[in-house]
């Protein structure tokens, strides 16, 4: 392993000054509020500074913006106690009440439909005389026609969703972090309760991120994988949204060294020569938690923190932040 190139840049003999990535994220979040602030306005949505928080569940929201996330989260090496925790910046899309996650599941209801109704009804196999027969009985154009309607129902039923969400985050190192990958989160059933004012969401989620780190010596590299469901509780009261978000990670639930392990080494090379290192690469899942707060001033910037945990038992805690434009 080459501690040189260790994550492009975590293990660098010239390492990026720490304040640089806050530095980019500031400055992006200052230009982000000089363009809010230069945007007119939606009429008719809470008063002039704060937007009414019920209107951020039931109505049509879509936000561009940045983030970042460090500590204790799902990243850090929490699982082994690992000192070192890495800081992720990027960059997140976020819609309320719109089309993308509706399409996603309508497009994968029709592929399914289709390769279902293509392929065959019934295969059986039975031998006789010294040889195996096969016999394959496919679906009648009758029974295709109705397989093609029900799959056109659904998919119809799947793209109109109510109160269906898309959360995209893009972890980016040339922000600064340690970070890279992505992770999205589709929620397509949402049941509203207190008269508009509270919701439960639950849908699909996946992620990928790998972070690198190394300070004093020591390195670490962490592999994070999510694929899952994820479950949202939301309640409105008055300008703010308040919410407590799960990731029911199937991948936590595996035996499998490549979603949950650890390897160290004691040896590394910086440009070609070796040197002393405590170099710990983790493939690591979790069950994680946020528990947070949205807002929207002026009707057009989006605020957004969260406290976040890889588990409610671990003991280990981080945080989130968002900021962008709303249109």
């Amino acid at each position: 392993m080459d501690l040189h190139t260790l994550g492009r840049s975590a293990a660098s003999t010239a390492p990026r000054p720490r304040h640089s990535g806050w530095a980019r994220w500031v400055g992006l979040c200052a230009g982000l509020g000089l363009l809010t602030a230069a945007m007119p306005a939606q009429a008719g949505e809470g008063n002039l500074f704060f937007e009414d928080g019920a209107s951020l569940l039931q109505g049509y929201s879509v936000m561009g913006g940045a983030f970042v996330e460090g500590g204790g989260g799902e990243l850090s090496g929490w699982k082994y106690d690992h000192p070192l925790r890495p800081t992720g910046y990027g960059f997140r899309y976020y819609e309320r009440n719109g089309f993308i996650t509706g399409t996603i599941a309508a497009i994968a209801i029709a592929v399914g439909g289709g390769m279902a109704a293509a392929g065959p009804k019934r295969v059986e196999t039975w031998e006789s005389g010294g040889y195996r027969y096969t016999r394959t009985t496919y679906y009648s154009p009758a029974e295709k026609a109705a397989m093609a309607a029900a799959t056109s129902a659904a998919a119809a039923g799947a793209f109109g969703s109510a109160n269906q969400s898309f959360d995209l985050e893009i972890y980016t190192r040339q922000m600064g972090g340690n970070s890279e990958g992505w992770r999205v989160n589709g929620m397509l059933f949402g049941v509203p309760f207190a008269d508009g004012h509270g919701m439960f969401d639950m849908g699909f989620g996946y992620a990928k991120v790998v972070s690198a780190i190394g300070e004093s010596g020591k390195y670490l590299i962490s592999n994070y994988h999510y694929l899952g469901m994820p479950m949202r509780l939301s309640y409105a009261f008055g300008p703010f949204v308040t919410y407590a978000h799960f990731e029911w990670n199937w991948l936590g639930h595996s035996d499998s060294t490549e979603y949950n392990g650890k390897n160290n080494q004691n040896q590394g090379t910086v440009n070609g020569k070796p040197v002393a290192s405590a170099l710990t690469e983790i493939n690591t899942t979790g069950f994680p938690w946020r528990f947070g707060v949205q807002a929207a001033l002026i009707s057009r910037l989006y605020l957004e923190a969260a406290l976040v945990t890889p588990n409610l038992t671990s003991g280990s805690f981080g945080g989130h932040a968002t900021i962008g434009a709303r249109f």
